[in-house]
């Protein structure tokens, strides 16, 4: 009688091939992981710094044309400040409320971000009257809170 030999894989060599793909499969999932939480990371602050750079414009465009600031109205050296400016057609204010920084009551900070801190310290001439305001305004993202920003700007009246 010959002697047949078997071809076949063995059970040795199917729990290593199983190993392998394993260990394959793991390292391209956790490559796939740690992109798209880049990506989404990248994403959160964009949406910041868009919040951010729109913040600014208005802040920029209302100080170029306000003409006084109400001080008894506004308030200042408090984390939730209120700030009233006078334009010539009228007075209007900014304030921060839910988190929102609000000018007349509409809501000038997109949902993708919170305002934890909305600060306006005044600067004032030798006869007290406000001339300036400096304003730090501090951004957290709602979709990834470890992303942040903070605002500075110094409003002039002119």
């Amino acid at each position: 009688m010959k002697n047949k030999k078997l071809k076949g894989v063995t059970l040795v060599e199917t729990l290593l091939y199983i190993g392998l793909s394993s260990i394959i499969l793991f390292v391209v999932l956790s490559f796939m992981l740690s992109t798209q939480e880049a990506s989404s990371r990248t994403s959160a602050k964009t949406k910041t710094h868009q919040a951010s750079q729109f913040i600014l414009e208005h802040l920029h465009e209302t100080f170029r044309q306000v003409k006084s600031i109400d001080q008894t109205s506004s308030v200042f050296n408090n984390d939730n400040g209120k700030l009233f400016v006078v334009f010539s057609d009228g007075m209007r204010n900014y304030s921060l409320t839910n988190s929102e920084i609000r000018f007349d009551n509409t809501p000038i900070t997109p949902k993708t971000v919170n305002v934890t801190r909305f600060f306006l310290e005044p600067i004032e001439n030798k006869k007290n009257i406000v001339v300036a305001v400096k304003i730090t305004i501090h951004l957290v993202s709602t979709e990834d809170t470890k992303v942040s920003e903070d605002i500075n700007f110094l409003g002039v009246i002119r």
